[in-house]
């Protein structure tokens, strides 16, 4: 049985504590909660987040602890990080866009983590999160092997890239030249773009080089028992590490283009190249986000996983 301990931390802190263990437990089975105030109230919260799913008992209670054992009666069918979530769940990212939660990057992070760090009501995040209609995924990247995954991200979201970056400079060069004057955060988004596509071209050739040239290597000494091949950069966790920084710093770009535009908001004095180049732009941050959920929360972690078999095989 596991326990968990919450006595001293902040009653946000506790709240999202309680509601992470539970969620992860297996049907069935039970955590055993201490605390030094009555945890009535983050009892209540799961059951306001997941129905009558929950039951407890007290085991102690107070004066200076209290002590309780709380029963999952049943599991709740999805995950509780928002990566992993996002990849079974696709029309979830739309959903962490609108409350700004970072899945890509961070998707390591639990739901109830992020809707704290959001100030998000996790009972209203969820509620919303169960009338989201199921995508009709013919592509499940899960599902994929590492090499083929890959190949999808290259010719999906590289190429992509490559393609939109000087279509969305030649917008920006026409709106400028129009609207500079009366919209001075035209010239900052301009900035933050050109420091982004620059970071993500140098940033998209090393991942091609360092990890998409070498997954098929890889997986053919998996899958034919052969000794791990000789890697310039030694194994993938290496490069992985220095990748998922520059995500990172790409998304903390991505951000700082969201919050210069108001989200994107088209101004009511925009013409028809103006609002193509706002929406130009809103798609294109989008497509990075996701391009980058794929290779955080998907390829990366398959790709240590096909190498840990190999080491360990050998």
């Amino acid at each position: 049985m596991k326990t968990l301990d919450i006595n001293g931390l902040p009653t946000e802190e506790k709240s999202v504590k309680v509601l992470e263990q539970f969620h992860n437990l297996d049907a069935q089975k039970a955590m055993v909660v201490h605390s030094d105030a009555d945890p009535k109230d983050e009892i209540d919260r799961i059951r306001a987040c997941f129905g009558e799913v929950a039951e407890s008992i007290y085991l102690q209670n107070g004066p200076k602890e209290w002590i309780v054992e709380v029963l999952k009666k049943e599991d709740f069918g999805f995950p509780s990080n928002m990566g992993a979530l996002a990849v079974q769940r696709p029309e979830s990212m739309d959903l962490f866009r609108k409350y700004h939660m970072d899945y890509c990057c961070k998707g390591e992070r639990s739901i109830y983590k992020a809707c704290a760090e959001h100030d998000v009501d996790p009972v209203t995040f969820l509620k919303e999160f169960r009338k989201l209609t199921p995508h009709d995924m013919e592509l499940h990247p899960d599902m994929m092997r590492p090499g083929k995954l890959a190949l999808y991200i290259n010719q999906v979201y590289h190429d992509y890239a490559r393609e939109r970056v000087p279509v969305i400079f030649y917008y920006f060069g026409k709106v400028m030249g129009r609207f500079g004057d009366v919209h001075p955060e035209l010239k900052i988004a301009l900035d933050l773009f050109k420091e982004l596509t620059d970071d993500l071209s140098m940033h998209m050739q090393r991942e091609e080089q360092l990890i998409f040239s070498y997954i098929d290597l890889v997986e053919h000494a998996v899958q034919n028992h052969l000794s791990h091949p000789a890697l310039p950069f030694g194994t993938f966790a290496n490069p992985i590490h220095q990748l998922k920084e520059e995500h990172t710093r790409l998304g903390e770009l991505g951000k700082a283009i969201e919050e210069n535009t108001r989200d994107f908001e088209i101004p009511n004095d925009a013409d028809k190249i103006y609002e193509t180049l706002i929406e130009s732009l809103h798609a294109f941050i989008e497509k990075l986000y996701r391009h980058m959920h794929l290779e955080n929360n998907v390829l990366f972690p398959m790709v240590i996983e096909l190498e840990e078999k190999l080491l360990h095989h050998n």
